[in-house]
């Protein structure tokens, strides 16, 4: 799920931004919840949607489907912040090209497709 949130980043233009402006992504919290077992050699699909945008804190929900399944075997909620990476723990605001580009997903959040 760590592997998906990053190419969920970088599909969206967001890694490239926060590189360009040294600012971290960095998970504060995470509920899991798992309702099946997943085995070595399945295949899974994991899927990610940005739920909320604060002004300097976001919520990010995740499910993890075996193929062929109908609901998922692991769902995930995490929320995350964004730090400047010269200063580690001085938490930066979501604003300007990276909260633009966090609004345009954010927006089609409850698209299922």
């Amino acid at each position: 799920m760590e592997e998906a949130r990053w190419q969920f980043g970088e599909a969206i233009g967001l890694t490239t931004l926060l590189r360009e402006a040294e600012i971290g992504f960095i998970i504060m919290d995470m509920k899991l919840r798992f309702r099946s077992p997943v085995f070595e050699g399945q295949s899974i699909r994991v899927e990610s949607s940005l739920q909320a945008l604060g002004s300097s804190s976001g919520e990010l929900k995740q499910g993890l489907w075996i193929e062929g399944e109908k609901r998922p075997a692991v769902q995930a909620v995490s929320h995350f912040l964004l730090i400047d990476r010269q200063q580690q723990n001085q938490t930066v605001s979501i604003e300007g090209a990276i909260r633009d580009c966090m609004m345009q997903v954010l927006s089609k959040a409850d698209d299922p497709s």
